[in-house]
């Protein structure tokens, strides 16, 4: 019973640290795409000003 609940806990912590990896992930790509986004209207509206 013992090993199998030690098991069951590396994998439930290994699923954790997993998903908190791919969350951090997600939330730094979408970061990076409101970044470029941002700077790309904000050249928009910076080309449209001096026209």
């Amino acid at each position: 019973m013992a090993k199998d609940g030690d098991i069951i806990d590396v994998m439930f912590g290994w699923i954790i640290s997993l998903f908190g990896w791919i969350l951090g992930s997600i939330v730094k790509l979408l970061m990076a795409i409101i970044g470029g986004l941002f700077k790309g209207i904000v050249g928009l509206f910076k080309k449209n000003d001096n026209v």
